[in-house]
């Protein structure tokens, strides 16, 4: 788990609080981490980036790097994880009234990695914060 680890942590340094489209209600969030979550599942990570290209300020050839290295990543991934099979939406959380965050879990053959998208409401608007990966799994029990 440590592979997908190590590219978020670099492109959420990168790319935090960027935004270019705001979301109007957590139903839009919800949607928007849905979709973003199936296009991880199914390897397409440029049309997950491409996804969020549109409601995150992050520069195209930051995204496209990630892709890449998701994708150098996906043979050596395969081979610890298995194939990947589906994506379950686990929970959210928030922190007071400006903070959303949904967590999922990836599912593989024989793994499953957690995955968090982060929202931040500064005034009325929602804009993506972060995307990532959970090394430690705790906190998605409750």
């Amino acid at each position: 788990m440590k592979l997908w680890m190590y590219v978020f942590v670099g492109f959420c340094l990168c790319c935090n609080l960027a935004a270019a489209e705001e979301f109007r209600s957590k139903r839009d969030l919800r949607r928007f981490a849905d979709t973003f979550m199936e296009h991880i599942v199914r390897s397409d990570f440029n049309a997950a980036f491409e996804t969020a290209k549109a409601a995150w300020g992050v520069p195209q050839s930051t995204m496209d790097k990630v892709a890449q290295d998701l994708k150098k990543q996906l043979p050596k991934n395969m081979k610890r994880f298995g194939r990947s099979l589906n994506v379950e939406w686990i929970r959210q959380a928030r922190i007071g009234e400006s903070f959303l965050r949904h967590y999922y879990l990836q599912r593989f053959e024989r793994d499953a990695v957690a995955w968090y998208i982060d929202f931040y409401r500064p005034d009325k608007d929602w804009l993506i914060n972060r995307i990532g990966t959970l090394e430690d799994t705790d906190v998605l029990f409750e």
